[in-house]
């Protein structure tokens, strides 16, 4: 008789709460909101631009990296109490015996 055997590893790998796909997009969306930050940033420090719309571009950089967290934490959450199967399984002794 052969039976399979699983080292513990059934469950996806997870970095900050997420699963390691939705952790790659989340660190490259938090790559380009930063760029755009340090370019209101360095807009606002030459003259060009304002140190308010830096600060506006600030808040909604947070706000935007706060909401993708919590979106993707919550779509990497598994869930393990679906709905039964509705599936009858019938085992009679004649396949017991040849499973033996």
């Amino acid at each position: 008789m052969e039976f399979q055997v699983r080292k513990g590893l059934e469950t996806p790998l997870k970095v900050h709460g997420m699963n390691t796909r939705f952790f790659l997009v989340y660190c490259i969306i938090l790559a380009v909101l930063v760029l755009f930050i340090v370019g209101f940033l360095t807009n606002a420090m030459s003259g060009e631009g304002s140190f308010v719309m830096f600060i506006v571009a600030l808040m909604v950089g947070a706000l935007v990296s706060v909401f993708l967290r919590v979106l993707f934490i919550n779509l990497s959450i598994e869930r393990k109490f679906n709905k039964f199967r509705k599936n009858i399984f019938v085992i009679s002794n004649k396949d017991l015996l040849h499973s033996l």
